[in-house]
């Protein structure tokens, strides 16, 4: 059943197209129907296809989605004993997402990459830790938007503080958009459109940098879908 809805996203462009080009052919042949005496019929027929048509016209399928309204305490704690997320504390992943870096800058407990309250917050990294997404089978659409928010806590960030966003596409990496500690300290929330992704497979890739503990990053909504027709 997925790869035919999935299918269909291709199909139904062309399908469409060609559903209003007859339409025009109708209208202009509008007199010779209505004299052959069947143009009530064949405008019950219209408006039943275009009941089926015309919610497509509008309608963004999605591939993958992520508002991390999962339990709280899912992610990685300190301290760490090394860079590896398995010397920490906490280790608590699930197989929807990942993490990954150096996390020997993890020296507390109150250092974190941790869902929380249905966002997944990062504080007092000391160094980049990067969440990233399942890899998603893409081929099937002719392009692909990625559309995500992260936001802060308006801490005074440092210079070196970042928030990264990018993606993988068959194995190349690609980063669309960096927040500096300028762009961080002037907005506390920024709503990340990417679009024109096209390929096989794709891995979205989100990374984070800050080195105080008043410092709070927050990813809340990841959508990889494709745009509206």
């Amino acid at each position: 059943m997925k790869k035919s809805i999935r299918s269909r996203v291709k199909e139904i462009g062309s399908e469409f197209q060609r559903f209003v080009l007859q339409i025009l052919h109708i209208k202009d042949q509008g007199s010779r129907i209505k004299d052959q005496g069947y143009g009530l019929g064949l405008l019950c027929s219209i408006l039943l296809l275009s009941s089926f048509f015309l919610p497509f016209s509008s309608q963004a399928f999605t591939f993958y989605q992520e508002d991390f309204s999962v339990a709280n305490n899912i992610g990685v704690r300190g301290a760490c004993s090394n860079a590896l997320s398995s010397s920490c504390a906490t280790e608590n992943l699930i197989p929807d997402w990942t993490l990954t870096g150096d996390f020997l800058g993890f020296t507390a407990a109150s250092d974190f990459a941790r869902t929380v309250g249905g966002s997944l917050q990062f504080r007092d990294l000391d160094n980049e830790i990067c969440w990233l997404s399942t890899t998603t089978d893409i081929s099937v659409a002719a392009s692909i938007n990625i559309d995500l928010v992260v936001s802060n806590n308006a801490g005074n960030f440092d210079p070196g503080d970042f928030i990264s966003v990018g993606y993988m596409v068959d194995g190349v990496e690609v980063t669309n958009t960096f927040l500096d500690d300028v762009d961080l300290d002037a907005s506390t929330s920024s709503n990340i459109n990417i679009t024109g992704i096209s390929g096989t497979s794709l891995v979205l890739k989100v990374c984070f940098l800050n080195n105080a503990g008043a410092e709070r990053y927050y990813l809340d909504v990841v959508l990889l879908q494709t745009p509206r027709i």
